[in-house]
Parts: structure tokens; C-alpha cells; sequence
């Protein structure tokens, strides 16, 4: 313990050592910088200019040039230039007729570079000018600037230390996200916590310009922006900070002056100054990630079916203009309500692929989308009464991300113990009775322009007649399939869906032509294959599933 105390101290000592070397090595290269600042002297002006580092900052300087030209106009510009901004690279040094001017662009060209001229407007620019005495000053100034970028990248990250925590982080943004003016513009900026169990906040950002008043409410989690993303710029005379959600997904709520906007994928936090932002930059790069966990950590977890099935059912709740419902089972019905329109999805939630989940946006709305295992158009849709085309894909609306957050984490199991509870009923026992089990199912199929009817009778063991009877308006078509079961490929027997329409494919071994039919009781060609329709998906499985069941019997 002793030793391991005695090599803490040891390190610690030797940080600030290292600290010290930093900083006298730093403040060198400024006083070189400053004492080869001369008073220039050309035939149309007279430059005065002067350095001093940040108290605070000392990696931040401020550059005071002077001039006054031969008629006596007076200017004064003062750059405030954080050291590290500066690319060494863009540094020279050319003659400007009897002017020796030196100038350093920023990295990329970006405006953080404070520019105030007169003591009276300040704005960004992406280079500093300041001038030489001779071409050897010249060269001096350029090569001390090029040792004083690195020397003061070293003193930042000393300075801009965040160790944070995630109170430490709330703390940091609701003080430092305020009211900031310059002359008649102002930003009034405020965070509210709206829970403490998840980093939910409401953001409220009034920008007053030229008189005029506008108000941005952002709701968001910040569990859900990307520390990865987040961009420092400046826009006269502000800077500010850009963040971006995690593959920017749209997941701000977003309200424009009072009225429901699109949802937004990114926010701006605005600052009276660069290093402000700068130092915002560092803590959100730092403590997003313990935000994320949160958020992961805030996530129900459920105990059973039941559970999870009524989660859902409440997660569906009316949104902006939609009124939806759904019942809390396994086989179930989402009811949607919008405008004239009434919808219903009849579908078991065993049929979807549980990876295919997701939260997506539409306007100013959020969604859960879902699709079935294979794409399988196996979710019945009827709109205002009338059957529609099946489909395989399911969304719902919240107006709150916070209500479907949970929904994909929940879901698989969901899915599988709903896989697991799937009970057709199907019968036991005889070839009749079995039969007699498909006839009840048969029932009429009522489509818009027409009805059918179906039946099957038995001939013999393993040997049956299907009949099939269409009627429209106009006219009426009857057929008839006499067929062995033993005939059939079992692999065969599926369901089909197309359109509005279910159907059990029936095929024969080697697609043999060995289903002999009729045509309104005349005798028509010999037959591979046929289709038995179902009223729904339900009835079809059941359908398909005896089938099988004969046939497979039959065979042996």
C-alpha cells in the first residue's frame, strides 16, 4: 500500500513537472513572439501592435493592431486567436509594395478566429494579418507562431480537463445554456429535466433578430445524440455547437413557434464566444456516452407474455389526428382512425420477424414499424368494412419517442412466446373425420363482385371430389377435382396469398396429370394442381395443416 502510494505521488509529481516545463516553454515562444512585434512604418500607414495571452486561456491570445494611415484615420483591430486553431502550414510572409504583411489561416479554413473592429462589431474570420518590421522579423514572427501551435496544444489539454459525471454533465449544460446578447440580438436558451430516470430535456430556444421574436421547443433525449457528431462553428457574432443523433434518426420532437413542426435528427446550443462552445464540445464529447446508458439502463424489462402483450397495447395510443387500439393478444387487431377512414390489421404476432423492428419517423410523428418473417403477406388489412390486399409490413404512431422506445427490446420475445402458444385447432382421428373438419372450414368466400362456394365429399379411402361454385351478376361457373390423396406432394400443400385472396396450392407428385375435372358438369382436361380459397389467414393454416395431414397420411 505504501509503495503504491509513494508511485502515485511519484507520477503526480512528475505531471506537474511536465506541466511546468509546458508552461515555461509556452511562455517563451509568446515573449519571443511579442518582442518581435515591432512598430511598422510604411509610406501609407503606421502600425502599432501588441500580444497578450488569456488569463484564464492561456492558449488564447489577443492581438491589438493599431494603425493610423498619412491622413490620420485611426483604426484598431483586435484579434482574439485560440493558438491551436491556427494551421502552421498556411503561415508566410509577402511584400505588399513597402508593406511586409504576415499571415496564419486557420485549420480548414474556419472562421474562430474573433475579429473586433473600432471597439465595435465582432466578427469571425478564418486568418490574422499582422505586419513586419523587414523580411528577418518576418521570418522571425513566422517561425516562433509555427513553435507556439504545438507548445499551445500541450497547455489546452492540460486546461481542458473533463472527468464528468453524469449530475456533473446536467449541471454543466443548464448553467451554461442561457441567455446570451450582442447588442439588439439575443438568444434566450433554457433546459428542463423532465425525468430522473432518463435524460429527457426540453429545450427552449428564443431567437430575437431585428425586432423579431422566435421560439424553437425541442423535446429530446440526449441518450440518443452521438458523441461522435457534434460540429464547432461560428455564425456572426455567435458560435455554437452542432449535435447529431446516432445515424441521424429523426428523434427530436420539434414545436416552431408554437405549432407541431417536423421532427429534427440535430440541435445547436449557441454561446457568446468560441471557447465557451469549445469547452461545451469536450463535455458532451465526454459524458454523452454516460447519457446512453442511462437511457439503455432506464429500459422496462417484463416478466411474461401478458406483460409484454399489455406493454404494447398501451404503447398504442391516439396521436395527433389518429385515434389507434389494439387488443393485448397474441392473435390481434390494430384499429386506426384517421380523418374518415377506419383501418384494421388482423395479424399474429408470431408470424414477424423479430429483427426487422425498428422506430422510424414520419413528419411530425414517430413510428414502430415491423415485418413478418420472410416478408409474408400474412397480415390481413380491411379498410372501412371492405377486405383489402394482404400485406407484410406494420407501423403505429406516438407522438412521443419515449412510448416506443422500449418496444423493440421487448418484441422478440414477445414474437417467440406467442410462436410457442400457436395451437390450430385441428382433429384427430379418421380420414372422415378429418374431412368433415375441412368442409366446416370451407364456408363462402364473399369477394366484392362475386361469392364462391366450396365443398369435399369422399369416394373412397384417400379418394375425394372438391367442388367449387362461382357466382357473380351475370352468370354462375361450377368445377369439380375427383383426386387421391396419395396422388399429392406433400411439399405442395402451402398457403398462398395474393391480394385480398388466401389459398391452399394443392399439387400432384412429379406434376402428373392425374386429377381428372369437370366444368359446370361437362369434363374438362386432366389437372396437376388446384386451389382451395380460405376466408382469412387463420382458416387457411388450419386448411393447409389437415391437408398435410391426409395426405402425408394416405402415403404411408
Amino acid at each position: 500500500m505504501k509503495k503504491s502510494l509513494i508511485y502515485t505521488l511519484f507520477i503526480f509529481v512528475l505531471g506537474l513537472q511536465a506541466q511546468a516545463q509546458n508552461d515555461k516553454e509556452y511562455l517563451s515562444i509568446l515573449n519571443d513572439i511579442s518582442s518581435n512585434l515591432k512598430v511598422v512604418r510604411t509610406s501609407e500607414s503606421e502600425w502599432k501592435q501588441s500580444l497578450r495571452a488569456s488569463g484564464s486561456r492561456p492558449y488564447v491570445i489577443l492581438m491589438t493592431i493599431d494603425g493610423v494611415d498619412k491622413k490620420g484615420k485611426a483604426t484598431k483591430n483586435i484579434y482574439e486567436i485560440n493558438l491551436t486553431d491556427l494551421d502552421p502550414s498556411t503561415l508566410k510572409y509577402e511584400a505588399r509594395k513597402d508593406e511586409m504583411q504576415v499571415k496564419a489561416k486557420t485549420l480548414k479554413g474556419q472562421s474562430f478566429i474573433k475579429k473586433t473592429e473600432n471597439d465595435q462589431t465582432s466578427k469571425y474570420a478564418g486568418e490574422v494579418v499582422f505586419y513586419a518590421d523587414n523580411t528577418d522579423n518576418a521570418r522571425t514572427l513566422v517561425e516562433a507562431f509555427r513553435k507556439a501551435v504545438p507548445a499551445a496544444q500541450k497547455i489546452m489539454e492540460q486546461s481542458m480537463k473533463v472527468n464528468p459525471s453524469l449530475n456533473a454533465f446536467k449541471d454543466w449544460l443548464l448553467v451554461n445554456i442561457s441567455t446570451i446578447k450582442y447588442g439588439e440580438e439575443s438568444y434566450r436558451q433554457s433546459l428542463t429535466y423532465l425525468d430522473t430516470q432518463q435524460p429527457k430535456v426540453k429545450f427552449i430556444q428564443q431567437k430575437m433578430e431585428k425586432g423579431k421574436t422566435t421560439e424553437d421547443v425541442f423535446e429530446l433525449n440526449l441518450g440518443d445524440f452521438d458523441e461522435k457528431n457534434i460540429t464547432l462553428s461560428t455564425k456572426d457574432p455567435w458560435a455554437y455547437i452542432e449535435i447529431q443523433t446516432k445515424n441521424k434518426l429523426n428523434y427530436i420532437r420539434h414545436i416552431a413557434n408554437g405549432k407541431l413542426s417536423k421532427n429534427d435528427n440535430s440541435i445547436r446550443f449557441y454561446f457568446d464566444n468560441i471557447e465557451k462552445a469549445r469547452e461545451g464540445k469536450l463535455w458532451l464529447e465526454k459524458s454523452l456516452p454516460l447519457t446512453s446508458q442511462q437511457q439503455l439502463n432506464a429500459l422496462p424489462s417484463f416478466q411474461g407474455l401478458s406483460q409484454a402483450l399489455n406493454f404494447f397495447k398501451n404503447a398504442v395510443k391516439n396521436s395527433e389526428g389518429i385515434t389507434q387500439s389494439l387488443n393485448a393478444e397474441c392473435q390481434t387487431v390494430l384499429q386506426v382512425k384517421e380523418g374518415n377512414n377506419t383501418l384494421e390489421y388482423r395479424f399474429f404476432w408470431g408470424d414477424f420477424n423479430e429483427k426487422s423492428s425498428k422506430i422510424t419517423t414520419s413528419g411530425s410523428h414517430f413510428e414502430f414499424s415491423i415485418e413478418t418473417a420472410n416478408r409474408l403477406k400474412y397480415i390481413e388489412v380491411w379498410k372501412n368494412g371492405e377486405k383489402q390486399n394482404y400485406t407484410s409490413s406494420l407501423q403505429f404512431a406516438a407522438e412521443d419517442i419515449e412510448t416506443l422506445r422500449p418496444l423493440p427490446n421487448i418484441v422478440g420475445s414477445m414474437i417467440a412466446a406467442c410462436r410457442d402458444q400457436r395451437k390450430l385447432i385441428l382433429p384427430q382421428g379418421t380420414y372422415e373425420t378429418k374431412l368433415s373438419f375441412i368442409n366446416s372450414k370451407l364456408g363462402t368466400i364473399q369477394s366484392k363482385n362475386e361469392e364462391t362456394t366450396q365443398k369435399i365429399e369422399k369416394i373412397s379411402a384417400c379418394t375425394a371430389v372438391f367442388s367449387q361454385e362461382t357466382k357473380d351478376s351475370k352468370k354462375s361457373i361450377s368445377i369439380k377435382h375427383e383426386f387421391s390423396f396419395s396422388d399429392i406432394d406433400p411439399a405442395s400443400v402451402e398457403l398462398q396469398v395474393s391480394g385480398s385472396q388466401v389459398s391452399i396450392q394443392l399439387s400432384t407428385l412429379n406434376k402428373e396429370k392425374a386429377i381428372k375435372s369437370f366444368k359446370n358438369e361437362t369434363p374438362s382436361d386432366y389437372l396437376n394442381g388446384f386451389k382451395i380459397l380460405a376466408n382469412d389467414l387463420v382458416t387457411g393454416l388450419a386448411l393447409r395443416d389437415t391437408f398435410k395431414a391426409i395426405v402425408t397420411g394416405c402415403k404411408k
